[in-house]
Formats: C-alpha cells, structure tokens, sequence
C-alpha cells in the first residue's frame, strides 16, 4: 500500500510539474495561422492554492510567481537556457555598448520605444524608478529576505532597515524615510533611460534584475486601488498576459494582452483552477486538503502533491551551506539567487522528488566569476 501510494504521489508530482512547464511556455509560442480560422486556444489546468499575491515586489512563491511571469516583464529576462537577454529593455547593458560604466558600477537601461501598459498608457522609466524603490520600502509588508540581494545598490540598505531590528526597532520621521527613499540609487534619467548605481561592482546584477522583483507596477493603480490593486480589473501589468478574473479559491484567468510589445502569445487565454493546499511538515511537499463538501465534486478538487521549495529550505537540503558555516553570506547569496532563477525559469530537469538543482548546477548556471564576487 505504502509504495502505491508513493508511486501515485510521484504521478501526481510529475503532471503538477508538467502544468507548470505548459505554463511557463504559454508565453513563448506564436501564432502563424489565419486569425480567423484558428480554433481558440484556451490552457486550463490547475495550480496548487490560491496565490498569495501577486505584487512582484511582495511575492516570493512558486505559485505566485509562474503567474507573475505571465503578467509582467523587467527590462532583461533569461532565455531558456538561463542567460540574461534583453525583455523591456532594447539590449542587455555591457561595457561595449557603454551600458556598464568602466568601474561596474553604473548600469544604463534604455528601453524599447512604444512600451505600454495593459490599459495603454505609456510604460516609462520613471515607472521603473518607483517600482524599485518601493521593493526597499520598510513598510511595504510581503516577502522580506529578497531585498537584502539587492543591498549592492546604493542607499539600497539603509532605507529598508530604517525601521531598525526587532531587537532594535527605530520609528523614524516620515521625512526621514522619504529621503532614504529618493537616496536609493535607481534614477530615470528620462522617460527611455533608467540608471542604477552601485556600492561594489557585481557580476549577478543583471541576473537578479530579471527577476520578478525588478518588474513595474503601476503607482496609479496602486494609489487608487490600494490593497486590492492586484485584483482584476484593478491590475495594470506589462506582459503578455492580462487579469481578467480571479475567484479567489477557485479559478484565475489570464488574456492576451493587446498591448505587450513582444511576440504574441500562442495561448489566447489562461484558466486556472485553485487547489487549497497545506504543507506537510518537513516532507518538501504540498498536498490539496481540507476542500468543503461542496466543493470537493467542484471541477478543480482534486488531491495533488506538488514540490515546496523555500530558499533557504532549498539550500539547506542540497548542500549549498553546512552546520559549520550557515551564516555564510555567499554561500546564502548563491542559494537564493539559484533557488530565484530556477523559480523564473521555466525549463526545469527533475531528478527525485523535490530535487530541484544542485548548487554544482547552480554555479556552473551563474558562471564561476558570478560566484568570486559573492
């Protein structure tokens, strides 16, 4: 009895994984027949709970981010086999095209002409330079441990633990967050040039600017939609993908967006019912449990074991920092960065259950002079 049900877990797993997969390619194909004779291309599956959000600088969940891929864009992204190319931006900055400054420590994004968002207004630089700041804001509540890989930009630090420790908490003056804030170092130089500066010259910045950290959000959408701006009809998003509904614990639908710069989409739509979920203790998995009787004949109950992988989790189980040395700062860095690109990436190898990618992998993934300048 034990191994079947542990063959009917690895099953389970392994069409959980191959939804995520579809998923994350939905994104990446094109059309090329007649509009009209083309019968509507419509994905559905289901993803394990409800997302918790979906506000790129907030979120850091598997779940959350798959869709958030399919929303938002940054100006780089990585192509499948994990290198950084150009997304919203017209080129990947270098020393040569004069996007790197000499020191390294100067980063110029020029971004491709005629960016929108999804309601058609105008996606500039300075949508850029808020986006980023308000990731480092103190109050900003979600997911906290990302920022501190993006400490390297200056004033980055101060103006995130302006509110000090637990053991040491501070309250400062409105004023004085407002001028940690405009002291972080991501300027937009104009509408089409965003600028950041950093304290030390880094090889892993452009890998954590792909990330779904680094994409925009829309400060009217927030202003006006306050908590609730995530919602649909509420949420203005960049990618090729449009939210058109969420039934909170039951489905959420994605829809091309008419205004997305890059390749259309292969999918028209995006239809994905929500399984609740809990994590069994130390397993690495996640099961559907707990569905009301009413909702257990629903279309999206079904019991489903798919992977949970925490960064810090993740790099506890694969070896990437020992007992003897767990506050290690780069071998902490590498981990999550590695553990953020497999969460972006959607061409993933699965060996056994829960095994991601090795931090061998991972450094070879980076590159060797990414990993000296941890």
């Amino acid at each position: 009895m034990a191994t079947a049900l542990a063959k009917g877990t690895r099953w389970w797993a392994m069409l959980a994984l191959l939804a995520a997969l579809i998923l994350g390619m939905a994104a990446c194909g094109q059309g090329g027949e007649d509009e009209e004779s083309k019968v509507p291309q419509v994905f559905r599956a289901r993803i394990a709970g409800d997302p918790e959000t979906l506000d790129p600088q907030k979120g850091g969940f598997a779940t959350d981010i798959s869709i958030m891929r399919q929303l938002f864009r940054g100006v780089v992204a990585f192509d499948e086999n994990l290198n950084v190319v150009a997304a919203a931006a017209a080129e990947v900055p270098s020393v040569e095209n004069a996007g790197i400054s000499d020191d390294g420590l100067t980063y110029s994004f020029e971004l491709r002409d005629g960016l929108m968002w999804s309601d058609g207004s105008p996606l500039t630089a300075y949508d850029w330079e808020y986006s980023l700041k308000r990731f480092f804001d103190p109050t900003l509540g979600g997911n906290q441990y990302y920022q501190t890989l993006y400490y390297d930009i200056e004033g980055a630090m101060e103006y995130h633990m302006a509110l000090g420790t637990p053991d040491e908490p501070r309250t400062p003056a409105e004023s004085e967050l407002v001028s940690l804030r405009e002291a972080v170092s991501v300027d937009a130089v104009d509408e089409d040039t965003l600028q950041i500066k950093l304290l030390d010259e880094s090889n892993t910045f452009l890998y954590l600017m792909a990330l779904w950290p680094g994409y925009p959000v829309k400060n009217e959408a927030i202003t006006s939609g306050g908590d609730a701006w995530i919602e649909a009809g509420n949420l203005v998003s960049n990618g090729p993908f449009m939210l058109t509904e969420w039934a909170h614990d039951q489905r959420l639908v994605l829809e091309r967006n008419p205004y997305y710069w890059g390749p259309k989409p292969g999918l028209e739509r995006l239809e994905l019912g929500l399984l609740r979920i809990r994590v069994r203790g130390n397993t690495g998995v996640e099961s559907a449990v707990g569905l009301a009787p009413d909702r257990r004949a629903g279309p999206f109950a079904h019991n489903v074991a798919e992977p949970h992988n925490g960064p810090i989790d993740f790099a506890a189980r694969h070896g990437c920092f020992s007992s003897r040395n767990v506050y290690r700062r780069a071998s902490i860095r590498l981990c999550l960065i590695a553990q953020a690109m497999y969460l972006q990436s959607s061409s993933v190898v699965w060996g056994k259950m829960g095994r991601l990618i090795t931090c061998r992998q991972a450094r070879a993934a980076i590159g060797q002079s990414a990993v000296a300048s941890l």
